[in-house]
């Protein structure tokens, strides 16, 4: 799994950073290759989350998080349940990562790369671009 803070405007979108949760590709063809397993390559299907963070101008969790990051190298992530209505956090379960990149929107330049998600001119059924 990889986690990715994606800041930059986005078409459409108010002002803030959106939060990218989605399979590690390479993690999963090196384990599978570990284990012996004959997968093919050429096309994954995969299934992650995106949130858009719309904080307060004089917020200052986005830069906490770095900070927090570069002295512990490492971050937890609280699970919890959506019923529809309201979220429900799991106080005894949470991820324990050791991984997170920061990156600007603006230098997602391809549909092929794994963040292109986030903006709408990768989204368009009828975009011909690369």
């Amino acid at each position: 799994m990889f986690c990715r803070i994606l800041k930059g405007d986005i078409p459409g979108k108010d002002t803030g950073y959106t939060i990218h949760i989605n399979a590690n590709i390479e993690n999963i063809i090196r384990r599978s290759d570990s284990e012996g397993l004959n997968i093919t390559q050429d096309l994954f299907l995969i299934i992650g989350r995106l949130h858009r963070m719309n904080p307060k101008p004089d917020s200052k969790n986005l830069e906490i998080l770095k900070k927090s990051y570069k002295r512990f190298g490492s971050y937890f992530l609280k699970v919890g349940i959506f019923d529809g209505k309201s979220v429900t956090i799991l106080e005894n379960l949470f991820l324990h990562k050791r991984d997170i990149e920061f990156r600007n929107v603006i230098d997602i330049k391809s549909k092929n790369d794994m963040d292109s998600v986030v903006l709408p001119k990768y989204r368009s059924k009828n975009n011909k671009k690369s």
